[in-house]
């Protein structure tokens, strides 16, 4: 059963990309980007930053804890536990020619949890707990767009997007 819903809600994503001519993706990989290891962790540096301003240094450092936190847990723990492979490596046709159509970005880690959502919720969090709730709700909106960049890449399976979160 959760495979049956993995696969459709990867393929109703990939018919997105179809409809859209893959014009979205070089946004939708902006976003992967934020929490990518190759880049040195974007996130990091903007926690970071915010501690260096007096008036963000609760926030970035909270924003850093928790990065830090998640990533011990999840990229260095769980993800080797649990040894899930991503849905491009899984042997199935229709994910890996999805995954081709949008550029086939290859990851190294297992797939079980996202541990771009994971660290997107982590951080998102701190940012949500330390700073104005009339607006901090909108971080939030970042999450759910990391979680279907992951998705739309075809690296994660909405399953570990929802692990990720639910981790994060």
């Amino acid at each position: 059963m959760i495979h049956f819903i993995d696969y459709t809600i990867l393929k109703l994503i990939h018919e997105f990309a179809l409809m859209t001519g893959n014009r979205f993706t070089p946004f939708i990989r902006f976003i992967s980007y934020l929490c990518d290891s190759h880049a040195l962790f974007p996130i990091v540096w903007i926690s970071v930053i915010l501690i260096c301003i007096k008036k963000t240094r609760k926030v970035g450092t909270a924003m850093l804890i928790a990065i830090l936190i998640n990533f011990l847990f999840t990229n260095l723990g769980l993800k080797n536990i649990v040894g899930r492979l991503r849905p491009y490596q899984s042997g199935n046709v229709d994910y890996y020619n999805w995954w081709k159509y949008v550029g086939g970005l290859a990851m190294r880690e297992y797939s079980f949890p996202s541990g771009h959502v994971s660290t997107t919720m982590a951080a998102m969090g701190a940012v949500f707990f330390y700073t104005n709730k009339k607006y901090s709700w909108l971080a939030f909106l970042l999450v759910i767009l990391m979680g279907f960049s992951r998705n739309y890449l075809v690296v994660h399976y909405p399953t570990d997007v929802l692990g990720g979160a639910i981790i994060g």
